[in-house]
C-alpha cells in the first residue's frame, strides 16, 4: 500500500510560508493556521509532529491553503534518524523518522478523523507490535534496476533489503535481481510481488501477469504454487499475488480481538468483499451459515477450498458485490460484514443495506475518509463501537472498524 503526498499545481501561484503544525489530520497531513485565520493543510515527505515549526510552499484558495513542507525550522525532539537508508525518499514508508512515536501519531490521525467526520471520541486502538513484518512486498523492475518507487515519482530506488519486510523476503530481493539480470525469469519491465506464508517456509515471486516462481536454493522455479497461513489454530490458503493481509499474524490477532469482543453472532454472516474467507473463518463458530461474495475469481476459488477445509457451512460467489440483492436475502438475525477496497462502497450497495432487515453491520476500511463517508450514508444504522488497527507499520495507513446496529 503506497500513496504519495498530493502535488501542488505547478501553474498555481505559490508563496513561502512558515509556522507551527497545530495538529495531525487523516493521512498524516498537518493542520496549521495563517495569520488571517485561514486553515492550511500541509503534506510532507516525512512524518509531521504537532508543535514542529516548518517552512512550506503554499497555494492559497478561497477558504484555505495547501502546502508542501520543504524544510523543518524547529523539528520535534521526538524525531529520530531513520532505520532505513532510503527512509527519506522511498515511497513505501513515510513514518520512519517518527520511530517508536509512529503509533502515537497514527492514533492522533484517527482521533481527528472520528471527531470531525463522525463526532466520536471513543475507540479501541491497537498499535502494531514491533515484530509485525510484511509478508508481501511489491517491487518494480525497469530492465536494469529492481526496487521501490521513489516518493512522488515512478523513478525506481534500487534496494538490497527492506527492514519492514519479513527477513525471508529481504533475502529474496537479491536472488530475484540476480535472476532478472541473468534472464532466468521474464526480464521485461514489470511489477513483481514477493510473498511468504505463516510461518515462512517458502518465498514465491509473482509477476503482474500471474506467472509464479518458487525460490529454491537461490533459483526461481516456475509452477503453480500456494501460500499457506497457519493462524490461531486455523489454516487458510491463497495464491501468491492475490490479496491477503500484509502482516498476517498481527492482522489475525487484532481482528480476532475486536470482532470477538463485539460478540457477533446470528443466523447468517454476509461476508462482502470476502477475499479468501479470513473473516468467515474467524467467525465460523458464531454463525450458522455464511454467504461470501468477492469479485476476484481466483480468490473465490480459494475461499471455497478454505470453507471446505474448515467445514464452514456456506457458499462463495464470484461477482459484483454491489449487485447482491441484500433486501431479499437478509433477515433480522443476519449480520453484514464489509471490507471494501480503498474507494469504499457504491451508493447503490449502501442503499440496499439501509433497506435490508439485517440487525448488525460491521464496516471495515483501509481508507478512513471513505470508511467514515460510507458509515454516514448508512442512515438506518447507528454506531455502537469503533476500533482502529495499525496494520501497516511505518506508514500513515490505518485499518478502521465500526460496529453498527439498526435504529
Amino acid at each position: 500500500m503506497r500513496s504519495s503526498p498530493r502535488k501542488i499545481n505547478p501553474a498555481a501561484p505559490r508563496e513561502k510560508w512558515s509556522g507551527e503544525v497545530l495538529r495531525l489530520a487523516w493521512g498524516g497531513k498537518g493542520i496549521a493556521s495563517h495569520l488571517d485565520g485561514r486553515l492550511l493543510l500541509l503534506t510532507s515527505p516525512l512524518a509531521l509532529f504537532p508543535g514542529e515549526i516548518v517552512e512550506a510552499e503554499v497555494v492559497w484558495k478561497k477558504k484555505h491553503g495547501e502546502g508542501l513542507v520543504t524544510r523543518w525550522l524547529s523539528p520535534s525532539a521526538k524525531r529520530v534518524a531513520s532505520q532505513c537508508e532510503f527512509g527519506k525518499v522511498c515511497g513505501g514508508c513515510d513514518l520512519w523518522e517518527s520511530g517508536s512515536h509512529g503509533t502515537e501519531l497514527k492514533k492522533l490521525m484517527v482521533q481527528d478523523l472520528l471527531h470531525r467526520q463522525l463526532n466520536r471520541q471513543d475507540f479501541k486502538w491497537m498499535p502494531a507490535p514491533i515484530q509485525a513484518k510484511r509478508h508481501r512486498i511489491q517491487l518494480h523492475w525497469d530492465g536494469a534496476m529492481l526496487g521501490f518507487f521513489e516518493r512522488k515519482s515512478h523513478r525506481i530506488i534500487e534496494i538490497r533489503d527492506c527492514p519492514t519486510a519479513h527477513p525471508s523476503l529481504s533475502e529474496a530481493i537479491n536472488c530475484l535481481r540476480d535472476s532478472l539480470v541473468r534472464q532466468k525469469v521474464p526480464c521485461h519491465p514489470q511489477r513483481w510481488e514477493l510473498g511468504t506464508g505463516t510461518p515462512s517456509v517458502s518465498v514465491i515471486a509473482a509477476t503482474e501477469s500471474g506467472i509464479h516462481y518458487l525460490l529454491k536454493d537461490g533459483q526461481f522455479l516456475e509452477g503453480d504454487y500456494t501460500l499457506t497461513e497457519k493462524l490461531g489454530g486455523l489454516t487458510l490458503n491463497h495464491r501468491a499475488g492475490s490479496f491477503f493481509q500484509a502482516c498476517p499474524e498481527w492482522a489475525f490477532e487484532s481482528f480476532s480481538s475486536i470482532l470477538l469482543d463485539w460478540s457477533l453472532s446470528g443466523e447468517r454472516l454476509f461476508d462482502l468483499y470476502g477475499g479468501v474467507g479470513l473473516f468467515s473463518a474467524l467467525l465460523r463458530a458464531n454463525f450458522k451459515s455464511f454467504y461470501l461474495i468477492e469479485s476476484a475469481e481466483e480468490s473465490v476459488a480459494y475461499a471455497k477450498r478454505n470453507f471446505d477445509q474448515l467445514q464452514i457451512n456456506g457458499i462463495c460467489v464470484q461477482g459484483d458485490v454491489g449487485k447482491i440483492e441484500l433486501t431479499a436475502l437478509c433477515s433480522s438475525r443476519d449480520t453484514i460484514l464489509l471490507d471494501p477496497p480503498r474507494s469504499g462502497c457504491s451508493l447503490d450497495l449502501l442503499e440496499k443495506i439501509n433497506s435490508s432487515e439485517a440487525l448488525t453491520v460491521v464496516m471495515i476500511g483501509c481508507d478512513g475518509a471513505t470508511w467514515a463517508r460510507d458509515i454516514k450514508r448508512l442512515t438506518n444504522y447507528k454506531i455502537e463501537s469503533l476500533a482502529a488497527i495499525d496494520l501497516f507499520p511505518n506508514t500513515h495507513h490505518v485499518e478502521c472498524l465500526a460496529l453498527l446496529k439498526r435504529i
